[in-house]
């Protein structure tokens, strides 16, 4: 990576081509990763630049720390001279302190400084100070052989002598010459800085003589440190020096006018003595102008006037800058600070604007992160041809499984990765060749199975022209989704994937048992993936057994062969310009044999390197340590020996315990609060001190990315940091003090021990939450920006010192929870939470009130991942979904859940707020959910270990058995796969483990049973005699014994004592029956032996003597059996493969009770289990069932726990572990019963849904046919309109305000209007057999109905008579929606197609008035507005458009929704809508900008809604659920209730009847009241639309009249104001219809509607617009100015991804309208 360029391709310079290339992985293009840090090298001076540097200290840089953090960038300001004092010379330089410093390698280590700033800053990287003072002239370290002989030859002793005195010839470094001699100088006999300077003199004098005529290799011996620096920083780089470096050039304009006796002359100016004194160096002047106007000023080359802070003073007096006493001074150091601050913080800008617009593509930022680990490591090494050869033979060939590189830790094979990788591109520059390469462990992103596969989908996705929105958030569905991608490789696009060191990943997911990974690619597709293969690190016997098939596809990287050794060793030193002796490299070489690893080489050549040629050395006193560990041991004895020792152990303590690595800043600021450190060093660690720590130590300690994009630091191999954790936290107290400072650092606790500012110390950053506001992209909700470094930090550093209280209080805060969902991602909350609460409860631990309420919140996050992974800002609407039932009275008084969600309701943004259980709500009884196995799960067992194993406390160890001819062993903490035992060659059927945990035996289809060691899953002997499959294993409790039975009928005992002489071998054989064995259990003490046979029998036998003592018939096949004992009784269990469970009494066989299934058909029971608390387990049909023994009586059944194959009662009964056919392990808690789930009505799809007007009722319709009423509040059903029940699904319902009439439109062709309280059929439309019904709408006064049909056909119905008025074939497909709009000009029948076709027609005469074309792809939805001013409509293309009628091209197209839009309606307001979405998502638009204010993800596909008054949203999806939610469109109104009721802890689905949706805020009524059936209302006009009821506020009161009589008393309680419907008179008031001729008048009647009297249409628009007049309230005003513009809408084309996004209507043939106004269709 140090190989890298800058920034420069960054911001400008990258093209759309680039990214690309980078995405399909070209390596050989050279950008540089992004760091969000700001890291600037400050050169300057010292002693002229002390004022400046002070005030840049106190003022500037605190403030560009301040603005880097509010931006998310971390800051740290390189000065290497800061702190050290050497400023603070009232008069010259210390010239011994600089002399000292120089010998120290204080320049060479600012030339490396400043390598890193251009490497990992972005923007600002350096900054210089360069006055009128050319500053201090270090000696050369190294003078080339020729320049030294003829600089030599032209001086005379003394000087000639002095010259070689101090350097001596060194034949190792490249080229030779001659060095400078530090640590083994003469004994001096004066102090240095008078050697300096007379070296200095004799060097410079004899350059200009010896090579006056190469003026470039004078100047390198004349050279200044400034310059160097200079040059460094500026000039050295390949990039355009403008986009980072600054000049701050100060300029006393009479400096050379004054005397050389003024006293503060020789601060500012280079002196020499002269003739007359100290005068003015004229060599020094004249190369410090050479570098200021000849190169810095330069065009093209130089800086640009806006990087150089030009300023001219004037010389004070015997003082030269004095801002003390001139004014004039001080205004330039304040004008210094502000110009600079401003200028840096301009460019910092620029840069975060860049990067937020790289944040939106975080795969990119991954994939160069990748990209240059790759190109660092793979062309930093040599090629190890046979490795090279073997992975190119199996990139270009034809193998179908992947390439596993193995080999112990150092071994390489991260460099071998590399370099294969990168050599692949190059071999591939002319094909299309896909290259994904990830080096696991080297981001956070990385290190989770979940998030590498999720970036390599996204990578894949945007090469291969798919949608990246398309990748699922659920883990399973990424993985199916990376499998399905993989498919796409071609033979002109193959893909080639590397993934190194997997063993490094987190065992989250069950990464670790490698479930993810195909062990058969597709064809083109190569996998090449890299692992240790030391047993501990656990991933290399999953490999073997993933792939026992492919032995071929395993590559060990061997050790150094004794040539490899010397051609690495040679090629390492010549990296570092050294060439050692022979001997040296003797001495190497023979060293290096006692462990031939690439890594102990480089730790070895890291030692050799600073060997000159008269270093003598020898094999006894080197190598220092002859392993891998030793090496690295005496690395930090040897800075513990040059640095202090605190500061040495604290560090490096700090960087290897944080998660994910700390930054420069945030260590020196720990530091700085250290007071252990900085009572050693007596003052807080300076940026020079750290610095030198830090190079001593690289490359071992590195520079990697961080959690969102900071640069920070990480051990750079994961021996480093094995080792550095052994050796810096190795006891408990100090690793949790190192863990107590972290906590306390990012909490904001910490205190400066030096400064006096305490807790408001500014050069300490207290790590706010909040970083800054400063802009929306890319920053969070209202352009916040989250402290990522504290949100990943802080949880887990608490959790390692012991403070589970304020985690858990820091977990259980909204705010905090907010901010990790928008900056980190739901599986990091998940660890978190995991630090305050075990997954998997043992014993009574962990089950107090507090550990319930965290659990449920953990387990709220956790079913809301995939909706808050889609889109962070639905947490609100996802909290208050799933918790709320659990703060109503009813339960315990949950005082932690209501303060989340008190703080949630306080979130004042538009919300969807849940008012019944409108997802499924955490608090069941899955515990967790364990992936790792590749078949299905066919046995599972466990045991209690001994606590002398853990610590001293006990712990349960799981096992289970699969199809895939593997055992696992799980880890209950991290929920992942511990252990995988592989050694079987067929299915393994059965395992059984010993009472301790430690040993496991197993049974397969392969005949053999095998006993395993369980920590180290190492098989410890194979069994063979039976001769067919291995259906049962048993354990006696001392693990001395096993048993076995078999498909041949025969139970074999085995010895396996492991100190008998007899281990492994067969006892005895018994044969009692005469079928195969199924299933067999042991008695407790392990006397008696149950087996259950194919032919249902069931025998007792002493597994001691093998005599038989009962035998047992069951009807059907003995399929499962147990034994247990409950309270004074011995049971045995016996399920049978007819679905009897019984009960008998053993040894004795007496028969006790049978257990009986419900329903009338019986399923085989395959597996049964029992705990010693009664509880007993049954599998029958894959569904799993619980039972009390002591009544026989069935407690439930686990209804989410489906194709269930094995079960397993632990944790004496408390937990059960299940195992199925998906190939899962789940754990559950027998102690928690299931939860009522989201409220389900009816068994199949919810096809139709609609609220009556009063809000008080629903009707739901679906497959089957029957249409049920449910109250809205509680979704209680209280009618079933089965009575002549439609033989179809119903696909659409109305319910009409008439209080009891409902209509529906089904699949069997016909509509139906219902009784809905008596749930009589009352009338039938059409005939029996037509093509399906899809809509339906009913007229304003109720007289008509419209319907379309699935073959395109538009009919008009009499309500009355029910006879076919008239019909249209305008369509060519399904009808999808149809509606009466009637409005101040216009009376129109509205209906449309699936095809896009909307069409309009005239009410009385039927003539068509308009036609258009709406959409690219199918539209599914439509809805009319309430006002009859516009239709929305939904399509397939995930879009929906806003239509104004009568005119019909849309106006507004909102975007937004990842999927088809199925449903859609259009609120009271006119001003809003809500779509529904495949995607899984409710959304709530604006009609009139096309904005999306808020949005909601439901746990299954929203197929129907509707809506209701007061913004009731009720929707009906999949398998008959049913839900109801209320938009909250901001604070006030409803949600001020809410928050009352709970605090006070009144129930939350109470009427909230004190607003109805006047203000603007939209306050809302979270449920109706629940009146009888009479109180329903007409939803008028509206196809899948509801019409709201009156605004009762904008009414005046007054006395009801007779008409409004019954429907008032029929209401559930009085209306607190006059509330009429709707349309007038009620509907049974209405002039009947005397004949049939009077359905000719029902049409002109309705033609004559908009004419009735003034005080009516007031009314009506009143109702309509919720108070005011439309202008005032811009119902319809906003609608007719988009009516007007309608025919003059922009043409744009398709829309870019994005959420919410809106753009005008596509431009398209499609889109054409022909409108003809009163007349013919033209």
């Amino acid at each position: 990576m140090a190989q890298e360029t800058s920034k420069g391709k960054a911001a400008s310079n990258l093209s759309q081509r680039d990214i690309l290339e980078i995405l399909e992985g070209n390596l050989l293009l050279e950008h540089c990763p992004y760091f969000r840090n700001v890291r600037i090298f400050l050169s300057s001076g010292y002693a002229d630049c002390k004022y400046e540097r002070k005030v840049l200290h106190k003022k500037a840089f605190p403030a560009l720390r301040a603005y880097c953090e509010s931006l998310g960038f971390q800051f740290y300001l390189v000065d290497l001279f800061w702190g050290l004092g050497v400023d603070a010379a009232p008069q010259a330089e210390d010239a011994a302190a600089l002399t000292k410093l120089e010998r120290d390698g204080l320049y060479q280590l600012a030339i490396k400084e400043i390598k890193l700033c251009q490497l990992t800053s972005m923007g600002p990287n350096f900054v210089t100070l360069l006055a009128q003072s050319y500053g201090h002239r270090p000696l050369c370290t190294h003078i080339e052989e020729d320049d030294f002989k003829v600089m030599c030859a032209s001086l005379e002793d003394p000087a000639r002598e002095l010259l070689c005195q101090w350097y001596r010839r060194n034949n190792n470094s490249q080229p030779p010459g001659y060095v400078l001699l530090r640590h083994q100088e003469p004994a001096e006999k004066e102090p240095w800085s008078v050697t300096h300077e007379a070296l200095s003199k004799a060097i410079r004098r004899a350059a200009k003589v010896a090579l006056s005529k190469d003026p470039a290799r004078v100047q390198k011996y004349l050279m200044s440190a400034l310059e160097k620096e200079v040059i460094a920083g500026i000039f050295s780089i390949k990039t355009n020096p403008n986009d980072g470096c600054y000049w701050i050039k100060r300029t006393f304009s009479d400096l050379y006018e004054q005397r050389g006796n003024d006293p503060a002359l020789s601060t500012y100016a280079d002196l020499t003595p002269g003739k007359r004194g100290l005068e003015f160096d004229v060599e020094t002047i004249r190369s410090l102008n050479h570098l200021k106007e000849a190169r810095m000023c330069a065009k093209y080359v130089g800086l640009e006037s806006e990087n150089i802070f030009e300023f001219q003073l004037k010389w004070q007096k015997n003082r030269g800058l004095d801002p003390e006493h001139n004014p004039s001074h001080s205004a330039y150091l304040e004008s210094l600070c502000k110009r600079l601050t401003s200028g840096l913080e301009r460019r910092i800008g620029d840069m975060a604007a860049f990067m937020s617009v790289l944040d939106v593509n975080r795969t990119y930022q991954e994939v160069l992160h990748h990209g240059a680990y790759c190109r660092s490591q793979g062309t930093s090494c040599l090629d190890r041809s046979s490795l090279s050869a073997r992975i190119q033979t199996y990139l270009d060939g034809g193998v179908d499984s992947p390439l596993v590189i193995h080999g112990p830790v150092g071994s390489g094979k991260t460099t071998v990765m590399a370099a294969a990788a990168y050599r692949l591109r190059e071999r591939s520059v002319l094909t299309k060749r896909i290259i994904v390469v990830r080096f696991l462990g080297t981001t956070p992103s990385s290190s989770s199975i979940r998030q590498t596969l999720r970036s390599i989908c996204e990578q894949l996705s945007i090469v291969y022209k798919e949608d990246p929105l398309d990748i699922p958030a659920d883990y399973r569905g990424i993985v199916d989704h990376f499998s399905r991608l993989l498919h796409k490789a071609s033979s002109a696009r193959p893909i080639c994937i590397f993934l190194d060191a997997v063993d490094l990943l987190s065992p989250e997911d069950g990464a670790l048992g490698m479930s993810w990974l195909p062990s058969s690619l597709p064809p083109h597709v190569r996998f090449v993936l890299s692992t240790s293969s030391e047993a501990q690190y656990g991933c290399y016997p999953v490999l073997c057994g993933l792939l026992c098939g492919h032995k071929d596809c395993f590559l060990e990287v061997p050790r150094l062969s004794t040539a490899e050794c010397e051609e690495f060793l040679t090629h390492h030193t010549s990296c570092l310009h050294v060439q050692l002796t022979p001997h040296q490299h003797q001495v190497v070489v023979q060293s290096l044999l006692l462990c031939p690893l690439p890594l102990y080489l480089q730790l070895l050549v890291r030692e050799a390197g600073g060997w000159t040629s008269d270093t003598h050395v020898s094999t006894e006193s080197f190598p220092p340590a002859a392993s891998i560990e030793g090496m690295i041991k005496h690395l930090f004895e040897q800075a513990e020996c040059d640095h202090p020792v605190a500061m040495v152990s604290h560090s490096l303590g700090y960087v290897t315990a944080a998660q994910y690595g700390l930054s420069e800043s945030e260590l020196l600021d720990i530091l700085a609060c250290d007071e252990q450190v900085t009572s050693e060093l007596q003052a807080p660690p300076t940026p020079l001190q750290w610095a030198q720590l830090y190079h001593g130590l690289a490359p071992f300690l590195q520079v990697g990315v961080g959690v969102g994009g900071a640069a920070v630091l990480r051990w750079g191999h994961r021996k480093v940091r094995e080792v550095a954790r052994s050796r810096y936290l190795g006891d408990e107290e100090t690793t949790h003090a190192r863990f107590q400072l972290l906590a306390d650092y990012f909490s904001g606790m910490t205190k400066c021990q030096v400064c006096a500012h305490g807790d408001e110390c500014p050069h300490i950053n207290h790590q706010p939450l909040v970083l800054g506001t400063q802009g929306e992209q890319g920053c969070g909700w209202r352009g916040r920006r989250y402290n990522g470094r504290k949100l990943r930090e802080l949880p887990y550093c608490l959790a390692r010192c012991g403070r589970t209280r304020e985690l858990t209080d820091l977990l259980v805060d909204f705010r905090w929870i907010q901010a990790c969902i928008l900056t980190t991602s739901c599986g990091d909350m998940a660890n978190d939470f995991a630090h305050v609460i075990p997954v998997v409860p043992l014993g009574r631990n962990g089950r107090g009130t507090m550990y319930r309420d965290v659990r449920l919140l953990s387990e709220a996050l956790a079913l809301s991942s995939d909706g808050l992974n889609a889109d962070p800002n639905h947490l609100c609407t996802q909290l208050l979904g799933r918790l709320l039932p659990y703060a109503t009275p009813s339960g315990e008084n949950r005082l932690l859940l209501k303060s989340i969600l008190q703080q949630a309701i306080e979130d004042t943004r538009p919300v969807l707020v849940p008012t019944n259980p409108f997802f499924r709500v955490p608090g069941g009884p899955l515990l967790a959910s364990m992936e790792g196995h590749r078949g299905a799960v066919s046995c599972i067992t466990s045991s209690l270990t001994s606590p002398s194993d853990h610590g001293g406390v006990a712990s349960m160890a799981l096992f289970s058995s699969s199809w895939d001819n593997s055992l696992k062993s799980w880890d209950l903490g991290t929920v992942g796969v511990a252990k995988t035992f592989d050694g079987h060659t067929d299915r393994v059927l059965c395992v059984a483990s010993s009472a301790d945990g430690r040993h496991v035996v197993s049974g397969s289809r392969d005949r053999s049973v095998r006993y395993w060691e369980a920590c180290t899953g190492q098989g410890l002997a194979t069994m063979r005699g039976h001769t067919a499959e291995v259906n049962t294993v048993v354990m006696t409790t001392d693990g001395n014994k096993a048993a076995s039975g078999s498909a041949d009928s025969t139970i074999m005992v085995w010895n396996v004592d492991r100190q008998s002489s007899t281990f492994g071998q067969l006892v005895f054989t018994m044969k009692p029956l005469k079928s195969s064995l199924l299933s067999m259990a042991l008695s407790h003490d392990d006397r008696h032996l149950a087996a259950g046979a194919q032919d249902g029998t069931v025998m007792i036998m002493d597994i001691v003597s093998g005599e038989v003592l009962a035998t047992l018939k069951e009807q059907g096949p003995s399929t499962a059996v147990a034994l247990m004992q409950l309270e004074k009784s011995n049971l045995l269990i016996a399920g049978s493969g007819y679905g009897g469970i019984k009960v008998w009494d053993f040894p004795s066989g007496e028969p006790m009770h049978s257990l009986a299934q419900g329903g009338k058909e019986k399923y085989a029971v395959t597996s049964v289990s029992a705990g010693p608390n009664g509880r007993l387990v049954t599998v029958s049909n894959k569904i799993v069932s619980l039972w009390d023994l002591k009544t026989g009586q069935h407690l439930y059944d686990l209804t989410d726990c489906t194709d269930v194959t094995c079960v397993h009662v632990a944790d004496e009964g408390r937990l059960l572990v299940t195992g199925s056919e998906d190939h899962r392990v789940r754990i559950w808690d027998l102690e928690t019963p299931p939860i009522p789930q989201t409220t389900k009505v009816g068994s199949g799809n919810v096809r139709a849904v609609s609220v009556s007007p009063c809000g008080g009722y629903c009707a739901v319709g679906g497959e089957g046919g029957v249409v049920v009423v449910c109250e809205l509040d509680t979704l209680k059903a209280v009618q079933r309109l089965e009575e002549e029940a439609h033989s179809g699904s119903v696909n659409h319902i109305v319910v009409l305000r008439d209080a009891r009439t409902v209509i529906t439109a089904a699949e069997d062709g016909l509509l139906r209007s219902w009784d809905g309280e008596e749930g009589k059929c009352l009338q039938v439309f059409g005939a029996s057999g037509g093509t399906a019904a899809t809509c339906v709408a009913v007229s304003h006064d109720g007289t008509l109905i419209m319907s379309g049909d699935r073959a395109g056909k538009v009919v008009m119905w009499s309500a009355k008579s029910g006879k076919n008025l008239r019909s249209f074939a305008d369509h060519k497909q399904a009808v999808v929606g149809v509606g009466f709009a009637r409005g101040n000009a216009h009376h129109q029948m509205v209906s449309a197609s699936a095809d896009g076709v909307l069409c309009l027609r005239d009410f009385v005469s039927g003539k068509m008035v308009g036609e258009s074309h709406l959409h690219k792809e199918e539209l599914l939805c439509l809805a009319l507005s309430p006002d009859s001013n516009f239709l929305v409509t939904g399509s397939r293309d995930r879009s929906a458009q806003v239509v104004p009628l009568p005119g019909g091209l849309p106006s507004v197209v909102m975007f937004g929704h990842k999927g088809a839009v199925t449903c859609i309606e259009v609120f009271s307001d006119c001003e809003t809508c809500l779509t529904g979405s495949e995607d899984r998502t409710l959304r709530v638009w604006s009609t009139s900008s096309g904005r999306c204010l808020s949005s909601m993800f439901v746990d299954d596909v929203p197929l129907a809604c509707a809506v209701g008054r007061n913004f009731t949203v009720l929707y009906g999806s999949r398998h008959g659920w049913v839900s109801t939610a209320t938009y909250l469109s901001g604070g006030g109104g409803a949600r001020d209730v809410l928050q009352k009721k709970l605090l006070q802890g009144d129930a939350l689905m109470d009427d909230v009847d004190e607003f109805d949706g006047t203000t603007s805020e939209c306050s809302v009524k979270m449920v109706s009241p629940s009146p009888p059936l009479e109180a329903f209302q007409a939803v008028p006009l509206v196809s899948r639309a509801t019409v709201p009821i009156k605004n009762e506020n904008a009414v005046k009161e007054e006395q009801p009249s007779e008409s409004d009589e019954p429907a008032k008393k029929k209401c559930s309680k009085p209306l607190k104001k006059e509330q009429k419907l709707e349309g007038g008179e009620p509907l049974q008031n209405e002039r009947p219809l005397e004949s049939e001729d009077h359905d000719r008048e029902v049409l002109k009647e309705n033609a004559e509607l908009p004419h009735r009297s003034d005080h009516v249409e007031q009314e009506r628009e009143s109702m309509y617009l919720g108070g005011g007049s439309e202008r005032e309230l811009g119902g319809s005003t906003v609608h007719q100015q988009q009516k007007e513009q309608s025919y003059n809408i922009k043409r744009e084309g398709p829309p870019t991804l994005g959420p919410d996004m809106v753009r005008q209507p596509q431009s398209s043939s499609a889109m054409t309208t022909t409108t003809t106004l009163g007349g013919e269709n033209s």
